[in-house]
């Protein structure tokens, strides 16, 4: 396993590592057992094995810290440590290297230590891990990001940012990453909250990138669903920029990630992004279907198992990034370019926010003289103090983790019903609702910030920037569905306005023309409806526009009569009686109006 950078911190828990002196006592006695047993002792600067009677010095010495559990009570090995040039080098040795101490080699080489080339001294080497480990225990996280503690009433959250451990448990908690840590910090919140002061009123997008940079921990302790947006816009909209602001949340400013050529890649970023915005650049890049599967990959939740490059089993992992793309062209129509169909999912996933003429990126400037000198006070504001906020209000979070819950459980209605503005939530659709849910997450997010004084901002202007944005959102949305709905509904209307009446058959009269495709029933309380066999809808009416939006069409319209929870009508045939085979028979049910404009 990898070695972490650098020395750890334990933030709140470092009272719960046992006394120096009984743990030093008991080490001593274990010692003694091994000496007169296997011939192990210890000096100042080595462990030394006597074989055969004869000393040997096999190593320098190491720390033994204990038996290493998963959160979940796994039990995943030894951890040893040991510094090397002030660095703290951390080993997890599994198990099985203990029941078969040449395994045990690699692992020493990985703390800097020259291990023996007899079998008999690791072996040696493997009995003193064991033996000491018995003294104490540790909860290993290989994983930076949020994790659970405990269960029932004692569950609580902790955190693990780079080598920094927020939180408490019954056990010291010690981060031994599997890679390089995410996050990274220069300066001081205060030096960062400063320019954000000034610039910030004013500018909804800002506002808001700030609040959905912050918004993924909120999500992931409290349970509420992780936000996602696309900006689409053209180049010279400085989209790029609020992609800077949202990375000096945890690091420095960078340019944002080009879309994976591969879903696998695409997975191991936003894995790796665990409760982290992931900004994403240029979504347009791999083509509208290769698009499509990306974002149902990622609103997946989990990744694929697979193989490593060295043959062994890629365990799935959970996804937790909230997903902050950018592009020139939204996903609908990347998709529309390549023959495909955009779903209401993606766009639940991945709600697209036009920026350009309705809402620009900046709408004050402050007294700069054009948005390149605004741009250039963003800038400059985030080069020099970065990665302090994110830590700071994560920090803040697991502290206060009873009051963070009880504003969401007290706030969350009234807050859904103030992003909305004036759009009454009733008259929301299923995808608006849940888009909205999103947003609620980022204003709540602002909310918590500004009150724990993360954000320096009034205690007003997450809820107004969210509200301005969802609005920008909400209005874009219906308008490219009227669109959406346009070109199907025109098909259908014109198909039944160009045919004959003759081919409209009663329905009465099925048995007799069997080979109809059309017909024509009452049906209280919706008058004449047009009947329109399955296969024969799908397969020829469809062709063009697809199923799922010529149905979507004429729901929209309410053209279309149905079940609930089904596309279809259920009809009894002419003749049947209930309970027969094939008594009733579903059918496509269209209203007569669809042969009027």
């Amino acid at each position: 396993m990898a070695t972490a950078p650098q020395t750890s911190t334990i933030k709140n828990n470092s009272h719960l590592a046992k006394p120096a002196s009984n743990h030093r006592a008991q080490k001593q006695k274990i010692l003694r057992q091994l000496q007169k047993l296997h011939g192990i002792s210890e000096t100042d600067d080595d462990i030394v094995v006597t074989l055969d009677a004869k000393p040997c010095r096999l190593t320098e010495r190491f720390n033994v810290r204990g038996y290493a559990y998963a959160p979940d009570r796994t039990l995943l090995g030894v951890l040893i440590s040991r510094k090397v040039g002030g660095v703290l080098r951390r080993q997890l040795v599994k198990m099985a290297a203990l029941r078969e101490p040449r395994k045990l080699a690699p692992v020493l080489e990985g703390l800097g230590l020259k291990t023996p080339l007899e079998p008999a001294g690791l072996k040696a080497i493997a009995k003193y891990i064991a033996a000491v480990a018995e003294l104490s225990s540790v909860i290993v996280i290989g994983v930076e990001g949020l994790h659970w503690l405990g269960a029932g009433e004692e569950r609580r959250p902790i955190a693990v940012l780079g080598d920094t451990v927020y939180g408490n448990g019954a056990e010291p908690v010690v981060p031994v990453l599997c890679g390089p840590s995410g996050y990274a910090a220069k300066g001081t919140l205060q030096a960062w909250q400063q320019p954000f002061k000034r610039l910030a009123p004013g500018n909804p997008l800002l506002i808001f990138a700030l609040c959905f940079g912050l918004a993924p921990p909120l999500a992931t302790l409290t349970g509420l669903p992780m936000p996602g947006v696309l900006l689409c816009g053209l180049s010279s909209t400085d989209k790029i920029t609020l992609t800077h602001v949202i990375h000096s949340l945890f690091g420095p400013p960078r340019d944002p990630h080009q879309l994976p050529h591969t879903n696998i890649s695409l997975e191991m970023l936003a894995a790796r992004a665990r409760d982290l915005p992931l900004v994403l650049d240029e979504l347009g890049a791999r083509g509208g279907a290769d698009v499509l599967k990306a974002i149902s990959r990622l609103g997946g939740g989990i990744t694929k198992a697979g193989a490593t490059a060295s043959g062994e089993l890629r365990e799935w992992q959970e996804l937790r990034a909230a997903i902050f793309a950018t592009g020139e062209v939204s996903v609908a129509q990347q998709a529309r370019a390549t023959g495909d169909t955009a779903r209401a999912g993606h766009e639940a996933f991945l709600p697209t926010i036009r920026v350009g003429e309705h809402l620009g990126v900046y709408t004050d400037l402050h007294g700069a003289a054009d948005e390149a000198a605004f741009t250039a006070d963003v800038s400059e504001a985030i080069t020099n103090n970065f990665g302090v906020a994110y830590p700071a209000f994560v920090e803040q979070l697991i502290a206060k983790f009873a009051g963070a819950q009880e504003v969401v459980q007290r706030h969350w209605s009234s807050y859904e019903t103030k992003v909305a503005g004036d759009i009454p939530l009733a008259s929301m659709t299923e995808l608006e609702r849940r888009v909205l849910a999103q947003f609620t997450v980022v204003a709540l997010t602002g909310r918590l910030a500004v009150r724990l004084e993360i954000l320096p901002l009034e205690a007003d202007a997450p809820l107004a920037a969210v509200r301005h944005v969802f609005g920008q959102w909400l209005a874009g949305w219906r308008a490219r569905k009227e669109e959406l709905h346009v070109a199907p509904l025109a098909t259908m209307r014109a198909f039944f306005k160009l045919q004959e009446p003759a081919v409209f058959v009663p329905f009465e009269d099925w048995e007799q023309h069997l080979g109809g495709s059309v017909y024509v029933k009452t049906h209280q309380p919706h008058g004449l409806l047009y009947l329109l066999r399955r296969e024969y809808f799908e397969n020829e009416l469809c062709r063009e526009h697809g199923i799922e939006a010529t149905v979507k069409a004429l729901q929209h319209a309410g053209l279309l009569v149905s079940d609930k929870r089904a596309r279809t009508l259920l009809c009894r045939m002419p003749g049947r009686k209930d309970g027969e085979a094939d008594a009733r028979t579903p059918f496509y049910a269209i209203k007569e109006a669809i042969r009027f404009d």
